[in-house]
Parts: structure tokens; sequence; C-alpha cells
């Protein structure tokens, strides 16, 4: 079986510039669900109403209303405190607003509701057809209807229908995900959730060509929650130029989803390093060129493996490092300047 949208009216007949459009159909609601609630905080309502060709004509005939759409409910449970209705009308016909007859439009006919189960009451499942445009000067006191209704439905629910196929809920709602360059030129990143859903964990993803994807970050997930939940990750070592960010969503049972593309601009300021003497006796100096100076660290790494120093200083063009504690031997100098990376070798002769 097959449901279709609700059919548009036609437009009035012209032989001049007066003739109105049909209104438009209604649309399809799709609804699986193991239980449909309502509350009493208000009007609860599914509608698929075919548009009423609401324009009147004058020398020209009118346009038909829209036929109603479909409603294909498949709910195992209904829990109704209060009422829901669900309709599909018909569109009403346009009116002819002149002393020659010309025609009003038909009204649109009523949709289809179809449901596996039968609603209980306070629910409210019923379709009324569209009325027809009236002929006349709407100013007099006789107007007959020209068009014809819809026509009703002697049975507007129908029970059986399922929603074929297989459906997935996905792992997490959104409510936003957002990537930022901070001021220590790291990059920070935020999502909210709105609701949760055996969600297990995120995932940041990273890439600059759209080829190579990389996730350098997992967060544990609540896993089930209908209120808001905030999440932050950095990434400590951007790299120069554009990046872009995204979000994944992992599941429980591996359904996975992803955000929308975050870009961040990294500007990196290249700095030139020079070091003297080397060999060094009791001390060494660290020269530094840059447009922007700023934070620097410096690791003296000894031929293990093993941190032996380590100094950091802010906005310094020198830096002197003391090498008495040292014992002789070949060192490697590593130098972390805005997640930038410089290697030397240090010869340590006492």
């Amino acid at each position: 079986n097959k449901i279709f949208l609700g059919g548009g009216g036609g437009g009035g007949q012209q032989n001049n510039a007066d003739a109105t459009p049909g209104g438009t159909g209604g649309g399809i609601i799709l609804i699986r669900t193991s239980i449909l609630t309502s509350d009493c905080s208000g009007t609860h309502e599914l509608i698929a109403d075919g548009n009423a060709a609401s324009i009147t004509t004058g020398n020209d005939g009118a346009g038909g209303g829209g036929a109603g759409g479909v409603i294909l409910l498949e709910v195992n449970t209904y829990d109704l405190a209060c009422a829901i209705n669900a309709h599909a009308n018909g569109g009403n016909g346009a009116d002819v607003d002149h002393f020659d007859a010309h025609g009003g439009g038909g009204g649109g006919g009523v949709g289809a509701l179809l449901v596996s189960n039968a609603p209980p009451a306070p629910a409210v499942f019923n379709s009324t057809p569209g009325t027809p445009g009236t002929d006349c000067n709407t100013g007099t006191a006789a107007c007959d209807a020209s068009g014809n209704d819809g026509g009703t439905c002697t049975t507007c629910t129908s029970t059986g229908w399922t929603v074929p196929g297989t459906t997935i809920s996905l792992p997490i709602e959104l409510g936003s995900f957002r990537a930022r360059l901070a001021a220590n030129k790291t990059v920070d990143i935020r999502w909210v959730t709105i609701s949760e859903r055996n969600t297990s964990h995120f995932e940041i993803e990273k890439t600059q060509d759209f080829k190579n994807i990389q996730a350098f970050t997992q967060q544990k997930a609540v896993g089930n929650s209908t209120v808001l939940q905030y999440y932050k990750a950095t990434d400590h070592y951007p790299s120069a130029g554009i990046t872009y960010y995204r979000l994944k969503s992992v599941d429980f049972d591996g359904t996975t989803s992803y955000s929308k593309w975050e870009a961040v601009n990294y500007e990196v300021n290249e700095i030139s390093l020079e070091m003297f003497p080397n060999p060094a006796n009791e001390a060494v100096q660290l020269y530094f060129k840059g447009a922007k100076l700023g934070v620097v660290e410096v690791f003296i790494i000894n031929a293990l493996g093993q941190i032996v120093s380590s100094t950091s200083s802010d906005s310094q063009s020198t830096i002197q490092i003391p090498t008495t504690q040292l014992q002789s031997g070949v060192y490697t100098l590593k130098v972390r300047y805005q997640q930038q990376i410089y290697y030397k070798q240090l010869i340590i002769k006492h």
C-alpha cells in the first residue's frame, strides 16, 4: 500500500486576468511509537488539512480547495489524559463575486486517517470535506453554492495499518556544538545535548583536507537524559591553518550521528632559535626571534629520553639555562612554542 500527499485544488476557469488558483493539498504525518501520551496543558492536534482557495475572484472562475493529506499512526498503547484531535480536512473552495455566473470553486476532499489500533476516547479522529465556493455578488442576500463539497467519509479512520521498514532512534538530540581558538592557542570545544537515549560516548574528530579525519579525544556520555547536558574538550595541539572539527556521538548498539563541521583558523607565528655556547659548561643561552613572542617552554632530555631540566619564559627573547648540574654528554634540547616543536642537539662539557 502507498500513501500520498493531498491533491491540490484545480484553478478557476480564466478568460482574462481574474481567475484564482486552487488551494494546496495536505501533507503526510507518520508516527511510530510504543505509547502515545497526552497531558492537559493545552490543545493537542495532528493536522494534515488541505488549504482553502481563499482568494475571491471577480469576472472569472474560482479555484478549488486542496484535498486533505494522510495521518498514519502505528501506536501500541494510548495513554490519554486529555483529547488528541486528528484530522485531514479538505480546504474550502473560493467564491465568485460578480453579477455573471462563472462557477465557485469546489471543496477539497477529506484525507486518510490510518491507524494500527483504533484510538480510545477522549481521542477525536474525524475529517470534514471542504465547502464549495459561492457564485454571486457576496454582498447580496442570496448566494448559492455552485461548486460541490469534497464528499463526506462514512468511516474516517481505518485500522490495521503499520509503518513499513525499520526505524532507528538517534543517540542524541544535539542542542549546539562549537569550536573556538582560545587565548592560550588551544582550541576550546563545547557542546550541549537536549536529550540522550542509550548514548555511549562522544568523539571529537578533526581534519584539514576532509580526506584524513582523525578522532583525537573521547568522552563518556551521560547515557540517558531528558535535560540539558553540557560537555567540553580541548585540542591542546592544533595544527597551523584552518582545521575543521565535528562531534561524533555513538550509541551503545554502535549507531552514530554527527554534528556539522566547525572551522578554526590558527595563525602561527614562526620563530628562529639560536643557541650559544655549544658545547656548554656552566650555562647555555637561547635567543629567540619572532613577530609575537609568547610563552616558550624548554626541556633538556638525556640519552635515555628522560627530561633532566625544564623551564618556561613569557615574552622573553633570551633565556639562560644553567647546566652545571648536568653531567657531560650529548643531550636533546626541546623547545615548544605555540604548539610548534623545535629540537637542537646540546653538548655539555665540564
